[in-house]
């Protein structure tokens, strides 16, 4: 007299029920959403480096980095993105001085950004 009602997800993939919908959405990533990711993240630091050195949302900056592997590939793939998100003018793939260094998804970055004058234009 009594029925239980389960759903579950196939592999590869995650299904959550809400007022009668029901979702199911692909979860498997590949290498370009991946290096989407990644560069989401470094944007991420880079903002907060802007943001703790008390930058206007309109300032240019110099960007300086080096990062593992996996993650410089990203970067070299997403620059425009990078440039875009960030307001670097300059993007130079070099050891900072005086960088931070975060680590995330396994992944390690050092990064600097420096002010750029008002009048770089």
């Amino acid at each position: 007299e009594e029925v239980e009602v389960r759903r579950s997800a196939s592999q590869g993939y995650a299904v959550s029920e809400d007022a009668g919908y029901l979702v199911a959405l692909h979860t498997d990533l590949n290498d370009e959403l991946i290096a989407e990711g990644l560069t989401r993240e470094a944007v991420r630091r880079v903002q907060l480096m802007r943001r703790d050195a008390d930058f206007a949302l309109d300032d240019h900056i110099n960007l300086t980095y080096t990062a593992s592997d996996k993650l410089a590939k990203a970067l070299m793939g997403y620059a425009e993105y990078l440039r875009a998100e960030t307001l670097a003018d300059q993007i130079n793939v070099a050891t900072p001085e005086n960088g931070q260094t975060f680590e995330f998804d396994g992944e390690t970055i050092t990064l600097s950004v420096t002010r750029l004058e008002k009048d770089h234009a």
